[in-house]
């Protein structure tokens, strides 16, 4: 009962979206310089992924974003980061 009351809004707004499914709305992808602006990559495995080629070989692995060279970013940090509190 006590998750019901914690989470039940939230549960309702999700069910009501995925059974309607509203049409997405389209963003311009992502690219380089606003990832490398938004995430702030400094660490050495983001540096192949410059190239416009190797950056948008983004894949969807394991509940992140990753690419092939194993540089990888949680959907969640880059949420917080692009509408949240910027941790």
């Amino acid at each position: 009962m006590e998750w019901r009351l914690l989470y039940g809004d939230e549960w309702a707004a999700n069910w009501e979206a995925a059974v309607n499914r509203p049409p997405l709305t389209k963003i311009e992808p992502l690219e380089w310089s606003m990832f490398a602006h938004v995430v702030k990559v400094e660490h050495e495995a983001f540096r192949p992924l410059r190239g416009l080629k190797r950056f948008r070989s983004l894949a969807l692995a394991e509940r992140r974003f990753a690419w092939r060279n194993g540089a990888g970013i949680a959907p969640e940090f880059l949420h917080r980061r692009v509408v949240g509190d910027g941790g």
